[in-house]
């Protein structure tokens, strides 16, 4: 497995972002290489259109038969099943790069892994829900203290004491309602998280996927 050029080759790709080529980049260009590199990054074929809009003005026309031949040597490595899986499970879209012969089991791996996503951002989700609940229920519960303080006080008057039980009945029906919330929450997070360990165990096979189209 070539595993330093690809790191290499992505490491560069993110530094790049999306940036045009340059004027020295266009006049040294080496189409073949820059065609891998968008390959390992999943581009279409109009990518090429932004290199050529980028050259353009400097006079540089791009050598597209060996653009799309790097590009068709980087998309061996993208096209992977297993790097499919890590896309999905990273949450990034798949914008139709690979040729259909690789496509199929890409996305089942790329579907697999996006679930994935989902089921983890569902479970975040979630536990933040709870966390506001249970910061509501400690809250229902220091004003409850407050409130039967102020009820037994000597000084307190009949009818600020009928006020206060009325306060007190509002505020133990409030806190039945968000015990309630909670413990729905729980059992919620509960089977989630369940689910997002059988999508794993499922996917293992994902990982390690494809991996014998370079050697």
């Amino acid at each position: 497995m070539r595993l330093f050029p690809l790191l290499l080759l992505i490491a560069v790709s993110v530094l790049q972002g999306c940036a045009s080529l340059s004027q020295d980049e266009c006049r040294s260009a080496d189409w073949y290489s820059i065609g891998y590199e968008d390959g390992l990054r999943g581009h279409t074929p109009v990518r090429i259109a932004d290199h050529r809009k980028a050259c353009a003005s400097h006079g540089v026309a791009p050598d597209l038969a060996r653009y799309n031949e790097g590009r068709d040597a980087g998309l061996l490595w993208y096209c992977e099943p297993r790097n499919g899986f890590r896309l999905g499970v990273k949450g990034q879209a798949y914008a139709g790069a690979c040729p259909a012969s690789a496509e199929a089991a890409f996305l089942d791996a790329w579907s697999a892994g996006k679930e994935i996503h989902e089921s983890e951002y569902q479970v975040r989700r979630l536990d933040r829900i709870l966390g506001v609940n249970r910061e509501q229920l400690d809250s229902l519960v220091h004003d409850r203290k407050l409130t039967e303080t102020e009820l037994v006080r000597r000084g307190t008057t009949w009818p600020r004491r009928a006020e206060l039980l009325l306060e007190l009945k509002e505020l133990e029906e409030t806190r039945v309602m968000v015990e309630n919330e909670i413990s729905e929450i729980e059992a919620a997070i509960a089977q989630e998280r369940a689910h997002l360990l059988t999508l794993r165990e499922n996917a293992r096979h994902w990982e390690s996927a494809g991996q014998t189209s370079q050697r």
